[in-house]
């Protein structure tokens, strides 16, 4: 399992085509490293998900992600949209998949045997279950000459799931940053555009609502503070396919609050939207109880905001680092703890802001990861599997 990587991107980018497949257009994770390929001179056919967020790279495809309209016609759509995503990738040397979806296994069964190109995928999370997870996982790995994971202790875990896959066609690359995606205005702007005062506490929790996202630490947690604390508020930004999610979070909270604001449902949060939350915020909490790695922990620290969270998965790096504060796991006291001594302390804010912001900057560069992912490249091309 190889996992060093470049302390700056390869002089010489991979001089044949490559095609770029990003299924989950709402994440920014595709369309950074399709940036950080092409500043580097990659030639990218980059295909995203359609999902009503303007990007200056790409062709999109499918129905809007999370859009409406009846299953059946949307399925259809997107399966079209799928064939003809295919043939764009004909002209290209590899074919490179970004999300472990069944999407990206048909097209990566295309791909191996019916292009005969070469596939490198990235797999963000092998301990998901589910069969139609699992049967993705297991295709897009079968499939693949290389697969790229962003956590040594993940990339161990693929290995004891997958075991036709051999160490080394596994490489360890960071999650790049979000920096190009950051907001470019004040905090008193954000908080003005969104209705809060100067003189208000705001805490911040955005991402995927699920239960090992540590929501009923954050909800018994910041049920105290908000006893405590008459400015605060608190602001759960996320999406969840389950309808009752909204409810529930209502109940973990005490009931209506006028000071909780829930902004939750089956899609997500629009990204400039989220932006304006993230840069108006005093800290993003996120308490997880198990993760592979935090998009939205990365994305915090890429825009030089106070992060408390804990060490699950690869957030223990962040603790090494001394990038956020980090708490127990499912510990409310600890992290109603943590924000109080922070939300008094706007100096102890700015600098574990400043901290986790050089952390990003330096440690999570975008054209180092994709320096490490040009080198893959030429190495998948010259040697295959």
């Amino acid at each position: 399992m190889r996992s060093e990587f470049p302390t700056e991107s390869d002089p010489k980018a991979f001089v044949q085509p490559v095609f770029l497949f990003d299924s989950n257009g709402m994440n920014p994770y595709g369309f950074v490293i399709a940036e950080a390929l092409d500043a580097a001179g990659v030639l990218l056919r980059y295909v995203r998900r359609s999902s009503g967020v303007s990007r200056p790279l790409g062709a999109e495809f499918g129905p809007p992600q999370g859009g409406r309209g009846a299953r059946s016609m949307r399925a259809m759509w997107l399966l079209a949209s799928l064939i003809r995503a295919s043939f764009r990738m004909r002209a290209a040397r590899i074919a490179h998949f970004l999300w472990e979806s069944p999407a990206d296994a048909l097209l990566a069964v295309v791909a191996r045997h019916v292009f005969r190109k070469r596939v490198v995928v990235t797999i963000h999370d092998p301990t998901r279950s589910g069969l139609v997870m699992r049967a993705a996982r297991g295709q897009l790995v079968r499939c693949a000459d290389l697969v790229v994971m962003h956590s040594e202790v993940l990339a161990s875990a693929l290995l004891a799931e997958e075991r036709s896959l051999r160490r080394e066609r596994l490489v360890v690359v960071p999650l790049p940053n979000f920096r190009s995606l950051a907001g470019r205005q004040s905090q008193a702007d954000a908080r003005r555009k969104l209705g809060f005062s100067d003189g208000t506490e705001l805490i911040l929790f955005f991402g995927q609502l699920r239960a090992d996202k540590g929501l009923s630490t954050l909800t018994t947690a910041c049920r105290r503070l908000l006893r405590e604390r008459p400015e605060l508020h608190v602001v759960v930004a996320g999406v969840s396919p389950t309808p009752s999610v909204e409810a529930d979070l209502r109940a973990g909270f005490g009931g209506r609050d006028a000071r909780v604001h829930l902004l939750v449902g089956s899609t997500p949060v629009e990204e400039g939207m989220l932006l304006l939350l993230i840069d108006a915020t005093d800290l993003v909490v996120l308490p997880l109880d198990r993760a592979s790695q935090s998009s939205s922990a990365v994305l915090a620290l890429s825009h030089g905001r106070p992060l408390v969270t804990t060490a699950a998965g690869e957030n223990a790096a962040f603790a090494r680092a001394g990038a956020a504060v980090i708490i127990p796991p499912g510990d409310p006291s600890a992290l109603a703890a943590a924000c109080a001594r922070l939300l008094d302390s706007p100096v102890a804010r700015s600098e574990l802001a400043d901290r986790g912001a050089a952390y990003a900057r330096e440690a999570l560069d975008p054209a180092i990861c994709a320096g490490a992912i040009i080198r893959e490249y030429n190495d998948v091309a010259h040697h295959g599997s």
